[in-house]
């Protein structure tokens, strides 16, 4: 839906291009980096002004939605963010405790938290 980021403030790592092929000539790959401060300060300024955009553009608040599902980074991010957006920690997955930071892999396992506790519940989420 929307990237936002600052490359001096996180850098993913590169694979630079190859110009010939030869058995000594393989990829490589320059090293992830971030700027912790930084990252947090990007986090939590400009995802709350985007949910809320966001949100907007589709006649929505978040006091409409009934489960955010956040890239699992690090809890205090999603308690800020919960906190810019004046909802409950409680409308917000949280697997970052259980698993770690497993990159996207957290939103994937948040979505699947979540149809497990509709099958346990029988309320539906959208």
């Amino acid at each position: 839906m929307h990237t936002i980021g600052n490359s001096e403030v996180v850098h993913s790592g590169r694979v630079a291009p190859l110009t010939q092929l030869s058995v000594d000539n393989y990829p490589k790959m320059d090293a992830f980096a971030q700027v912790g401060r930084d990252v947090f300060s990007e986090v939590t300024t400009l995802i709350p002004q985007h949910i809320v955009k966001f949100l907007a553009q589709n006649d929505l608040t978040p006091h409409d939605i009934d489960y955010f599902i956040p890239h699992q980074a690090n809890l205090r991010l999603i308690e800020f963010i919960a906190d810019a957006l004046q909802q409950p920690i409680t409308k917000f997955s949280t697997n970052i405790t259980k698993y770690g930071n497993t990159s996207s892999a957290g939103i994937a396992i948040g979505l699947d938290e979540l149809r497990q506790q509709q099958q346990l519940t029988g309320k539906k989420y959208y």
